[in-house]
């Protein structure tokens, strides 16, 4: 692994107290970042866009099940999808969590983790609910504050995977460099960075590349179709994703916040 990874390669520190000043700043920035995270989702991704963009990640795959069970059941709910996709998210990252985290990596890491999880779940919930419902009362928010309609074409479809793409990359590498994650393959990324000597940024960008393919892959053959512009614009979000999440990791520095 690269030395100008900010990601440290030991293992379990246990003895670590957690509730220091220091772990207590990274958890609200942690925080903060994952609302981001969630409310650029809810706005951007989650609409009703003709045009649709795939999300990546575990939260990713809880989206595309989502969508099928919607159209299979025949559910009308319009917060169903992100209700979902939260739950899915949160029971995925149970199992890592039990099975992964807390055994075999640090236990800092872990909690901080396991908080920023629970917080996605409850920022995705309730703005779902008041976004993305036509009943809800920050309904007027959705479809980026009513910026970029419904029916939008190419170009603002295309600013929508820009901003998403920046917004979340600088989330996830963000959380991951002052000690925490965003949970999901964050978890196995940081594993494979223990136990294969991976890099943190290249594993995280493969799953997500993987799960992008999947997703699309599956949601194609249920629907009968591919839609060309929506695996365009996924595949650039992919990249810019990727080359946020390389820069935050590799060239920015927050030593000083993880002292």
């Amino acid at each position: 692994m690269k030395k100008s990874q900010n990601i440290s390669k030991t293992n379990i520190n246990n003895d670590d107290k957690f509730l220091t000043k220091c772990n207590i700043t990274i958890l609200l920035i942690s925080l903060f970042l994952m609302f981001l995270y969630t409310f650029v989702d809810v706005i951007l991704m989650s609409g009703d866009y003709n045009i649709k963009l795939y999300t990546t990640g575990i939260h990713g795959i809880g989206d595309a099940i989502a969508k099928i069970l919607k159209d299979v059941v025949g559910i009308k709910n319009e917060s169903f999808n992100g209700w979902f996709a939260a739950c899915f998210f949160a029971v995925v990252n149970l199992f890592l969590f039990i099975f992964i985290s807390f055994p075999k990596l640090d236990f800092k890491f872990s909690l901080n983790s396991l908080i920023n999880v629970i917080g996605f779940f409850v920022f995705l919930f309730i703005l779902t609910s008041l976004i993305n419902n036509s009943n809800g009362q920050l309904h007027n928010w959705s479809h980026c504050f009513g910026w970029i309609p419904k029916e939008s074409g190419i170009w603002k479809s295309l600013l929508r995977v820009v901003i998403v793409s920046v917004c979340s990359a600088f989330a996830i590498g963000m959380c991951i460099n002052i000690g925490s994650s965003t949970g999901g393959i964050d978890i196995i990324a940081k594993y494979l960075v223990i136990y294969k000597n991976r890099t943190i940024s290249t594993s995280i960008n493969v799953l997500n590349f993987s799960i992008a393919v999947v997703s699309v892959t599956f949601l194609s053959i249920w629907n009968g179709s591919l839609d060309l512009m929506s695996l365009l614009l996924t595949f650039i979000k992919l990249a810019i994703n990727s080359f946020v999440i390389y820069i935050t990791l590799n060239k920015i520095n927050l030593k000083f916040i993880r002292k």
